[in-house]
């Protein structure tokens, strides 16, 4: 199994970022059934309320495959695709640095809320502030440095 190191961490979490910010603009500009992403949200917290970390993260990469997929932009799904793996270790990563695994389901409502507006704006703020959120963290447990990542905390 790979492990990260902070650079590494960073480097994919400035990937991430301009990914799904690019993702969810495409979503809430078009609109979308977002059922699927509720449903996920609810597999999270249940996942959470179990202790199931494991499963919590799964679900988030799910949540966020979906909302990639739904963009119907081929090339941004393979990008996302291509990085699944990375992602899934990062998220894993990311979610224990919570100290109620529950808000990670919580912390993916307001990308809903924003989807059903239809505001591309507050789409993109509620995703990098929803990517970022606890990463600075993990960074720093790591021995790294923020000062890299090209969304500020």
């Amino acid at each position: 199994m790979r492990e990260f190191d902070a650079q590494t961490l960073v480097d994919i979490y400035n990937v991430r970022a301009s990914l799904e910010r690019t993702a969810i603009r495409l979503v809430a500009r078009r609109g979308m059934d977002t059922a699927p992403l509720r449903q996920l949200i609810d597999a999270m917290a249940e996942a959470a309320r179990a202790g199931k970390h494991h499963d919590v993260a799964h679900r988030e990469l799910e949540f966020h495959a979906v909302l990639c997929a739904s963009a119907e932009n081929q090339v941004l799904t393979n990008i996302f695709h291509g990085l699944e793996g990375q992602m899934l270790m990062a998220l894993a990563l990311d979610d224990s640095a919570y100290q109620n695994l529950d808000e990670v389901a919580k912390e993916h409502q307001p990308l809903i809320d924003a989807i059903e507006a239809r505001d591309e704006a507050a789409a993109a703020r509620a995703m990098d502030e929803h990517i970022l959120s606890t990463i600075g963290a993990v960074i720093d447990r790591l021995g790294g440095s923020t000062e890299r990542l090209l969304t500020p905390l």
